[in-house]
């Protein structure tokens, strides 16, 4: 799995947490409107009945609107070019890769969500290899993988199917499909992304899904003792982390597969209100439990060796939706249950927010293992 990972540094920029795509040409979705026809010359020799009324010319019509593409919308299909030429297409619901050096048919799907707003522009993306994410190397000195999301400020133009971002930094060229459709690119050379409209999205009761853990640089991994994985809720406002669904890791290979269930609704302790909307956020974090108490102690020797951008987010029932403290959050687009989101820094505010990924075919709650340990501050800047 490791190998096909590779295919991600063609990507582009919608995989790319570190480098603002590339301007696209201003008018790369705009269609030359065609020349006119002229009139056929009238013909001389055959005059009109002199009874006959004169036809005059009929109104043209007026252009039709632009379709208005700011709402919300889910990523049914991912395609770009990839190794030695060969057209990659991922699906919704899942589709074949097959790797030109190896001849290996691999299980790829695509998975995301854009809000789209008149100066708003979030998008969570994945691309998924036998259900997973993958690590895809490193790009200007960061760890990527093939997911990612992108949160920037920027003004939307429907008419002429553009949204540029803040002080021109970049152009993203959306192109109209029919009501409900649209291709989004990048630049030029960029991926395609098909998106059709969508509405809040729903959430599960419980979740009964199977990540995988895995070993990033793998030839400078310090071993592990007694690794770990478990969800760690974090509360707003709130000092310490509250541990949960901790299971032991056992890798074979760079790989190691861990269950995350969760029957029931978060324990009252972890939950906070925004508007008076219930919910409930946690982390995925990797760990070696040295003192092998089955618990994360950093006081007592134990070493955090990583932090999922995937996040695990709850919605509860009640409160007010239509607060403003709420709708202008990252929880807006999400119906009542669990959720899983991609945590990232947010360009128009400078601070944390969750962009979550299409819920009608759940991602896996996946997680990397750094190849030391990480500073115990990673776990509260993530949300700064």
């Amino acid at each position: 799995m490791r190998k096909l990972a590779t295919i991600l540094t063609l990507l582009g920029a919608a995989c790319s947490s570190t480098v603002v795509p590339a301007t696209a040409s201003p008018d790369a979705s705009v269609t030359a409107d065609a020349p006119a026809l002229t009139d056929a010359p009238a013909l001389t020799d055959a005059p009109a009945p002199a009874d006959a009324p004169a036809l005059t010319d009929a109104p043209a019509p007026a252009d039709a609107p632009a379709m208005d593409l700011s709402g919300r919308w889910r990523i049914v299909r991912y395609g770009f070019n990839g190794m030695q030429g060969v057209r990659v297409e991922a699906t919704d619901t899942g589709s074949f890769f097959t790797n030109p050096m190896t001849g290996m048919m691999v299980p790829i799907r695509a998975n995301g969500y854009l809000r789209l707003t008149p100066q708003r522009f979030a998008l969570s993306v994945a691309m998924l290899f036998n259900e997973h994410i993958t690590y895809s190397g490193v790009q200007m000195e960061m760890d990527q993988f093939s997911a990612n999301g992108l949160a920037v400020p920027g003004l939307l133009d429907s008419e002429r199917g553009q949204f540029v971002v803040a002080g021109g930094q970049a152009t993203y060229t959306l192109t109209a499909m029919g009501p409900d459709s649209m291709l989004l690119r990048f630049g030029p050379e960029s991926p395609d992304l098909e998106l059709r409209r969508a509405g809040v999205l729903e959430g599960a009761a419980q979740l009964n899904l199977l990540g995988g853990v895995e070993r990033i640089r793998p030839e400078t991994q310090r071993p592990l003792t007694s690794p770990r994985a478990a969800l760690f809720w974090v509360r707003p406002m709130t000092q310490g982390l509250v541990e949960s669904n901790g299971v032991q890791l056992r890798f074979l290979g760079n790989w190691s597969q861990f269950p995350l269930v969760l029957s029931d609704a978060p324990p009252e302790g972890v939950r906070y209100t925004l508007g008076d909307v219930p919910l409930a956020t946690a982390m995925i974090v990797v760990y070696d439990d040295l003192d092998d108490d089955r618990r994360m102690n950093l006081a007592a020797g134990d070493v955090l060796r990583g932090i999922s951008k995937i996040t695990v987010v709850w919605r509860g029932p009640g409160g007010d939706a239509d607060a403003a403290v709420y709708r202008q959050s990252a929880f807006a687009d999400l119906g009542p249950g669990y959720h899983l989101a991609w945590r990232i820094r947010d360009f128009s505010t400078g601070g944390a927010t969750l962009l979550p990924f299409d819920s009608a075919i759940p991602i896996s709650p996946d997680a990397p293992v750094s190849p030391t340990e990480l500073d115990p501050v990673a776990l509260s800047a993530a949300w700064r």
